[in-house]
């Protein structure tokens, strides 16, 4: 018997707009404001979008429409107040195991028997996330479900 069992916690991950909010030209480097859930529209006409992975209930876009004339390109109003690696995907479990016997028979002859399951407690594990502010968290992509691998190998 070979078990194999890999418990990890989930990693972090950026929280992105999808838009170029801070004008660099680059859409996937922008982060949303974390705002308070009851907040207006921006004067860019977004509304607050409710996160459990908002630190204030909720985020919106940054609008360069409501900066004041004095503010940087690294204020809030452009490059948004949101930090790095806010989000934390799911936990994951991975569980395999192959069971092997030999056999040996006369004349030199023998036979290997394997059995492997793979996702033995057959977990629903998340691998990628939406990384957009609207739907922060909502999984994208997951492990396979239990499998089973059988194989025989004769020597001789």
């Amino acid at each position: 018997m070979a078990p194999i069992f890999e418990i990890s916690s989930g990693r972090p991950f950026n929280i992105l707009t999808g838009t170029d909010t801070n004008f660099d030209f680059d859409p996937l480097t922008d982060r949303p404001n974390a705002v308070a859930p009851g907040s207006g529209t921006t004067s860019c006409g977004t509304a607050p979008v409710l996160s459990k992975y908002s630190p204030t209930g909720a985020f919106n876009l940054p609008c360069y429409a409501d900066a004041p004339a004095d503010a940087g390109p690294a204020s809030s109003y452009f490059a948004g107040n949101l930090g790095r690696n806010v989000g934390v995907k799911p936990y994951t479990v991975f569980t395999d195991l192959r069971i092997a016997k030999a056999f040996t028979f006369s004349h030199e002859i023998a036979l290997q028997v394997t059995a492997d399951v793979f996702n033995l407690i057959n977990k629903n594990n998340t691998l990628d996330v939406n990384l957009l502010y609207t739907a922060a968290g909502t999984p994208t992509a997951s492990s396979d479900p239990r499998q089973f691998q059988f194989g025989a190998r004769v020597s001789f």
